[in-house]
């Protein structure tokens, strides 16, 4: 049994199909960083600038993590980027 779902993640992982959920685990600290950012430059206009400058501050390492992460990927597969036929 063991063996079996071995040799099932490693036909999936060299066809692509998990590479999905890699991208979008690698994109939300970016879209989370982004939001940090957008929020602690508003933060910071209101009157609020301590409070804005650390949120701003997470929001760019997350969002340098995010990066990092998402270049950790590597390069797409071949043919990943033609459609799939119906």
């Amino acid at each position: 049994m063991r063996s079996m779902l071995a040799t099932f993640s490693e036909v999936m992982s060299k066809n692509g199909v998990g590479r999905a959920r890699d991208v979008s685990s690698a994109a939300q600290p970016l879209t989370v960083g982004a939001i940090g950012i957008c929020a602690g430059i508003a933060l910071s206009m209101t009157g609020s600038e301590d409070v804005g400058a650390v949120l701003t501050l997470a929001g760019v390492l997350l969002l340098l993590w995010g990066l990092h992460r998402f270049g950790r990927l590597g390069a797409d597969p071949p043919g990943s980027d033609q459609p799939t036929p119906p």
